[in-house]
């Protein structure tokens, strides 16, 4: 078994982390920290979401069954020990392990007792771990149960601070007489046992991209909701909601079963989750613009290496670590929707720009500034002011090479290219950093290839296109998302065959007139074109030539 696989399953499906004093529930022999575990049961029993004389409101964090005893993992800490021993990085630090043991100790129970409110933790329980104290504690402690209405309704609470120091307006609770149902049963719809699919196009999104509106509580496929078909298509909100702006929260089921559902950012182009605390990072496009306001348009470092991106600056951003209780799917998705909420109260209120950067800025991402390029020949820190070339291929899209080491390796390349070549004979890409670490600007893109079909004598010089809306043509194979495949960093989600998809303002390079059909006024053009690391067609109407 590989050590990816042995890692996976000794981790935490609360905290996210490798297990620390796991304890397995019999019932279902899923495993979680003991720490984690108690704190978990304790806020499902404060919250009074089942009867008291039932074991029934005590679930399991990863799969929702019943759990009615538990039991210390000591082979499951065998396990972990062998795990830290061989890489101690993974290993939690000193005041982790002291602040984990003042709430559960090895032999403790993490069932709370029948007949009495567990709610409060353990005298000398760290305040983070406290989950009625938590200033996290509205998003992950499942509320009341009430009318059938908003999945996602619940009593709006303050936020923690932001890491960005960004000053979030407090948010007003709604009326009193509309609660929301159990959080953990509105997640019931994304869960593995039953297949989601898009209201609109039937496609299966079990383990794809799909957005779901808080509003009128429809799942759509990223598809139909950037060709305007996904949210509050089909129907419109229900009368208890009908004043109730709709916002999107795009998620993502993870293959293994233990793993939680993924709920944030994801890459636009292969669907990779960009969320995870200090590992993750979102390049975020400030020009190309989604059909809708909830999807902000960025990639993942994998894709961006590899070019499978669109030419604009980009900005780096990355999720800074958050609260241990805080990684469960429901109060993922609620932290979301309030960050979203205040973010257009903001707006509105003339105190926040309408921009991208500030939408990932109140969903609590941080801007990266310690993103340095550094040469692949002479391991030198490269000047973020000075120019660099890249190699979209060799490592992975991850090669990098300075001016100076590139005038010594080009001793025996061709003097008449009028391209950058990497010593495999790839096309560099000529980048910069604009000043700034974490910053990526395109000064020279290779030229691109013309497929047989366009003809070349009218194509001389082929020119550029900025994209008037969206063109997002049907996918080739729509049952991608039935398949479990996992995030595959780098690797395209989704082909549309001849044809090229691309977003509102994206700037389409090689443009080649391709055919015309028809006549007068049915007359459509055709063009070819670049983006997104790939060639395709698109028509006339969609895009502004501009040389």
């Amino acid at each position: 078994m590989s050590s990816s696989v042995v890692e996976k399953e000794l981790t935490c499906s609360i905290c996210t982390d490798i297990l620390f004093d796991p304890v397995i529930f019999l019932d279902c022999l899923h495993a979680n920290c003991g720490a984690c575990a108690k704190s978990w049961f304790a806020s499902l029993s404060n919250s009074g979401s089942a009867s008291s004389n039932t074991g029934s409101r005590f679930t399991c964090p990863a799969c929702r069954a019943v759990v009615r005893e538990a039991k210390t993992g000591s082979l499951l800490q065998n396990l972990v020990d062998d795990l830290v021993k061989s890489d101690p990085s993974k290993d939690r630090t000193q005041e982790e392990k002291n602040n984990m043991r003042s709430v559960y100790k090895p032999g403790d129970k993490v069932l709370p007792l029948a007949g009495r409110s567990s709610g409060t933790p353990p005298t000398g329980a760290p305040a983070e771990l406290r989950p009625v104290q938590s200033p996290f504690a509205s998003f992950h402690t499942p509320p009341q149960a009430g009318p059938s209405g908003n999945v996602f309704r619940s009593p709006l609470v303050p936020l923690p601070a932001s890491p960005n120091n960004v000053s979030f307006a407090q948010p007003s609770s709604p009326n009193a007489s509309s609660p929301g149902p159990s959080l953990a049963n509105s997640f019931e719809q994304l869960s593995v046992a039953r297949e989601p699919e898009c209201h609109c196009c039937s496609k299966s999104l079990k383990f794809a991209v799909r957005g779901i509106c808080a509003t009128c509580e429809e799942t759509f496929c990223t598809h139909c909701y950037r060709v305007n078909e996904g949210c509050g298509s089909s129907s419109p909100p229900n009368s208890s909601s009908s004043t109730l702006p709709h916002v999107v929260i795009f998620q993502k089921q993870r293959p293994h079963p233990q793993s939680p559902i993924s709920i944030g950012l994801f890459c636009v182009t292969c669907e990779s989750f960009c969320g995870e605390p200090n590992s993750s990072e979102f390049w975020l496009c400030n020009s190309c613009h989604s059909s809708g306001d909830d999807e902000l348009w960025g990639y993942c470092s994998a894709c961006v290496g590899r070019g499978n991106c669109c030419t604009h600056d980009l900005e780096l951003y990355t999720k800074p670590l958050r609260h241990p209780m805080s990684a469960l799917p429901q109060s993922t998705a609620m932290e979301i929707l309030h960050r979203i909420q205040q973010h257009r109260r903001l707006v509105s209120q003339g105190n926040s720009p309408n921009t991208p950067q500030a939408l990932i800025l109140a969903l609590g991402y941080m801007r990266q500034s310690s993103r340095w390029v550094n040469c692949d020949f002479c391991n030198r820190r490269l000047p973020t002011d000075c120019a660099f070339l890249h190699c979209s291929v060799c490592q992975n899209g991850d090669m990098d090479i300075c001016m100076q080491c590139y005038d010594v390796t080009r001793s025996d390349a061709d003097l008449n290219s009028t391209t950058f070549k990497c010593p495999q004979g790839h096309d560099f890409s000529l980048l910069t950093q604009s000043g700034n670490p974490g910053s990526r600007k395109i000064i020279l893109s290779p030229p691109h290839d013309l497929p047989e079909m366009i003809p070349r004598s009218q194509n001389l010089n082929p020119g550029t296109a900025v994209a008037l809306k969206g063109h997002w043509p049907d996918e080739e194979n729509t049952s991608l998302g039935s398949v479990s495949m996992g995030d595959r960093p780098g690797v395209r989600m989704w082909e549309y065959g001849d044809q090229l998809s691309f977003p509102e303002g994206a700037v389409i390079r090689d443009v080649a007139l391709a055919f015309t059909e028809g006549a007068g006024l049915d007359r459509v053009t055709y063009y070819w074109g670049w983006y997104g690391g790939v060639g395709g067609l698109f028509e006339g109407e969609f895009v502004r030539m501009t040389d």
